[in-house]
């Protein structure tokens, strides 16, 4: 469980997030980082006061509740998702990126029985696959990212010449028609990724 402090770090990252999805057209609620902006400064000035207050851990669960799906990627990009985050590299800005389909069907991005996919990040892309900055569910269960190819999970391979980001099932998993699956993850880099569905 995080501290308020982090909270609060956490409830600010991702009102960045949610403000560039709302420029990008990705955000459907155009006030939701105002309402991000309002809860963290009123969480932030009751700690300030009294950081004994017995109503902040209701208060600050209530902002962390709020960040929804940015409190992963803020997280990741705070450091606090239990992963090492990269110094930052001034100039650089980290982008969010959704995607869903489901196997099988159109625009799909891998066939029954497949185990594996491609992203196009674009040359000159920065990625980073520590926790918080990458989240693949498949049926609706978020997998592991891991190293060890025994575990249920997945691996990433990232092509830092051509900006290919390759995404394999570990433990001779494979996909299967009408699995939605959906992929959460922040890179640097100059264009969104490009989608070439089999």
């Amino acid at each position: 469980m995080y501290t308020i402090p982090e909270i609060i770090q956490l409830a600010q990252i991702s009102q960045y997030l949610a403000d560039n999805d709302i420029a990008m057209g990705k955000q459907k609620d155009k006030l939701f980082g105002i309402k991000l902006y309002v809860e963290r400064k009123s969480v932030s000035w009751a700690y300030l006061q009294d950081p004994t207050d017995t109503t902040l851990t209701k208060t600050s669960n209530y902002l962390y509740t709020l960040c929804g799906q940015y409190a992963a990627i803020a997280a990741g990009i705070a450091g606090t998702s239990g992963g090492i985050v990269p110094s930052p590299v001034s100039g650089v800005i980290y982008r969010t990126y959704e995607y869903f389909f489901v196997v099988g069907e159109s625009g799909s991005l891998v066939l029954d029985g497949g185990n594996s996919f491609v992203l196009q990040l674009g040359a000159g892309a920065v990625f980073t696959k520590y926790e918080g900055l990458f989240q693949l569910t498949v049926n609706q269960v978020p997998l592991p990212n891991t190293t060890n190819v025994n575990y249920l999970g997945f691996q990433t391979s990232f092509n830092a010449l051509t900006g290919d980001l390759t995404i394999s099932l570990s433990n001779a998993q494979v996909f299967q028609n009408t699995q939605p699956v959906s992929i959460n993850m922040a890179f640097a880099g100059s264009q969104q990724p490009i989608i070439t569905p089999v």
